[in-house]
């Protein structure tokens, strides 16, 4: 649970700027990149933030060199069967989801910026190597398949991100007033061990010479 000030942002997803291998009608724009797809209605809704739980909240308002505060009263909803407690720990889940939703994303950006580079080395056998191992990499965090076609997701299996996102939509959207399950919660550890080998792995990859020379 947040305590003091919270800061939850939107979302910040990567561009893409390698293309999907043996895809060739996919192509990247004019800035070298292409836009990440999200299956809108399968997993879609779990784009969104942890919702907040009921408090007392100071709502501020920055606007022309001056702040404007206001305390906001969050009522939990008298109609639903779920107690304080239960939505509170529903949001604790969630702020788990959205961090480690968020430290993906990222990997996800850094990864493709530095495949990026490392196929422009066109005959380095080094670069070659390299970037196939962090594309290794890459390919657990998401579907690094993906064309943009709506069908993308009957043809490839679901990696890390979308299984973060598909426990989000569940949990905060459809469930955000019931406490998350033992399912949820055993699916999300093993999950989110698998995202700390990887981040593991891509830090020490990035401590070897041959990248470290790489800008």
């Amino acid at each position: 649970m947040c305590i003091g000030t919270c800061v939850i942002k939107e979302y910040e997803f990567p561009k893409l700027k390698t293309l999907p291998k043996g895809k060739d009608w996919v192509k990247l724009d004019e800035k070298g990149e292409r836009t990440m797809f999200i299956y809108d209605l399968d997993i879609g809704p779990g784009m969104t933030p942890p919702m907040t739980p009921p408090g007392i909240y100071t709502i501020v308002l920055k606007a022309n060199g001056k702040e404007y505060r206001q305390l906001l009263s969050l009522d939990k909803d008298p109609n639903t069967k779920g107690t304080e407690a239960d939505i509170l720990r529903q949001h604790d889940f969630g702020m788990k989801l959205y961090s480690s939703t968020s430290t993906t994303l990222q990997l996800i950006g850094d990864m493709e910026t530095m495949r990026a580079k490392l196929l422009t080395r066109r005959g380095d056998k080094k670069a070659i190597l390299l970037e196939d191992k962090i594309y290794q990499l890459e390919a657990g965090l998401h579907d690094i398949h993906q064309t943009g076609a709506r069908f993308d997701i009957f043809r490839n299996p679901p990696q890390i991100l979308e299984r973060l996102l598909a426990m989000a939509k569940e949990g905060q959207i459809s469930s955000a007033d019931a406490p998350p399950t033992d399912q949820q919660q055993e699916v999300y550890e093993v999950t989110n061990n698998k995202l700390e080998e990887i981040k593991i792995s891509f830090e020490n990859l990035k401590k070897t010479a041959d990248l470290k020379s790489l800008k």
